[in-house]
């Protein structure tokens, strides 16, 4: 790995690394232990309206729910994280439309749409991941690759499995579908050197013994995929995507890298309705400059479908669904990652606009609306300029979130993007003019003034953000 890559890695770790080094070491359980207790006689599953980020199993960040979206008001209520102040998951909606929530402390909360807590659970362990919720089971992994499964009821845990030496820092997913639970670990030695994951594991859901294990050619990076059709779609840190049989890992097409890539993107590869996968990565152009690559496949023999290289560094995936326009859309939000804050008020940019550190810590944003057929662009909004690090973040409270996380869909067409400037924003093309205007009332926002590495969260009538200091809920007609 070229030297930007490992600073910008390192960084993106370091209000983690040291905190996670100093818990794993004290919490971790006998290698590769196993525990199960009776079983908790939980009952049937009602589908959940949001099981993690972006929202279905398929990850497409999309739902036919009607979800607020005038956000200047404010939110309902809020809650701030009170161990450690620090937030990077993504929210989860179950079908009463109870939030849970995971903090990097080593807490998982259920709050009642209302706001009351219904219970807590410390896992004793840094839990920087997004957990997944499925069949009323919630599943996460810690820092040392051990892979937790809770009822979603009482907040009890039913198993636990050790599969690895260890899980990164930074903020990757938990999956599960078709009575699998697939999560990201590295190897004994492996720890930091990519800043992310070297393999992944799979589990049974019901019993969390070890399906397989799955190393690519490269390393993954805020790992996210897609279950669908007895098969989990991924994609590696430079945006190699592959399908693999979901019970065996067997290969069953696997395309590589964009040409260039050799810059690593924190996206990833996702499922949409159409059954198309969507990938994004990073490539390095001929003046150094970084520039984002959304790219479509066809998701049965990942043969291309289409390709955009676009302005700016994509570092989040994207969201695919119905913006009340003619076709299935694609949006994805794209800009460098913010600075670091160091102590004495210094910044380090650690992921510039332009390669020679002369654009003064400037962080374009910019939101696209693409075709998802075939990739033609129907809208794009230019967000104001952000600039160092991400709102709230100061040397003693880093959370150094990406640009932006990844976008949601609601079911009246509404894109709801927030990032590192704090703000949260809902965006609609109402009038179909392949434009966006703040002033037909296109475009609403609210200033958090704390960065998001956290997606939105849709469910019928409530918006659930998780800043990086805790929780934003919206909820209509209240």
């Amino acid at each position: 790995m070229m030297m930007a890559e490992c600073i910008l890695a390192s960084t993106q770790m370091l209000a983690l690394l040291c905190f996670a080094m100093m818990t794993s070491s004290a919490a971790m359980p006998l290698k590769y232990s196993f525990s199960l207790p009776p079983s908790a006689g939980r009952g049937a599953a009602r589908p959940a309206f949001w099981v993690g980020k972006n929202g279905d199993v398929l990850r497409s960040g999309s739902t036919s729910a009607v979800a607020p979206s005038k956000l200047e008001a404010g939110p309902n209520w809020t809650w701030t994280e009170p161990v450690g102040g620090l937030l990077r998951a993504s929210p989860v909606l179950d079908s009463d439309r109870n939030i849970f929530v995971s903090t990097v402390s080593g807490s998982i909360y259920k709050f009642s749409v209302s706001g009351a807590e219904l219970w807590r659970h410390t896992a004793g362990r840094v839990l920087p991941v997004n957990p997944v919720l499925s069949n009323n089971t919630i599943f996460t992994v810690a820092v040392d690759c051990t892979v937790l499964a809770l009822d979603a009821f009482s907040g009890e845990e039913i198993w636990r499995r050790k599969a690895g030496e260890g899980s990164g820092v930074d903020t990757a997913s938990v999956l599960a579908g078709e009575g699998v639970v697939v999560a990201p670990c590295f190897g004994a030695g492996e720890e930091g050197k990519y800043g992310g994951n070297t393999y992944i594991v799979a589990l049974d859901a019901e019993d969390g013994r070890l399906l397989w294990t799955y190393r690519p050619s490269a390393a993954v990076y805020n790992f996210i995929g897609s279950i669908d059709q007895g098969s989990l779609v991924l994609s590696d840190e430079f945006g190699s995507a592959k399908r693999l049989d979901l019970r065996t890992a067997k290969t069953l097409w696997e395309v590589p890298a964009p040409k260039g890539s050799k810059k690593l993107s924190t996206g990833g590869a996702i499922v949409g309705p159409d059954k198309h996968v969507y990938v994004t990565s990073n490539i390095q152009d001929a003046s150094g400059v970084e520039r984002g690559v959304l790219t479509s496949y066809r998701f049965e023999d990942g043969s291309l479908l289409w390709q955009k290289v676009l302005p700016y560094a994509a570092n989040s995936g994207p969201a695919i669904g119905h913006l009340g326009l003619s076709a299935l859309s694609v949006v994805l939000a794209i800009g460098p990652n913010p600075s670091l804050p160091l102590p004495g008020g210094a910044t380090l940019d650690v992921d510039p606009l332009l390669p020679d550190f002369s654009d003064g810590q400037r962080k374009p944003g910019r939101v696209y609306a693409f075709d998802a057929a075939a990739g033609a662009q129907q809208w794009a909004f230019d967000l104001p300029d952000w600039h160092g690090p991400a709102a709230g973040d100061r040397a003693d409270h880093v959370c150094l979130p990406d640009s932006f996380a990844n976008p949601a869909i609601g079911g009246d067409g509404t894109a709801y993007i927030v990032g590192e400037s704090g703000r949260a924003y809902s965006i609609q093309d109402k009038n179909a003019d392949g434009k966006i205007s703040p002033e037909a009332g296109e475009a609403s926002y609210l200033d958090i003034k704390n960065g998001f590495q956290g997606a939105p969260a849709i469910g019928p009538g409530i918006l659930a953000l998780a800043a990086c200091d805790g929780l934003r809920v919206f909820l209509a007609g209240q």
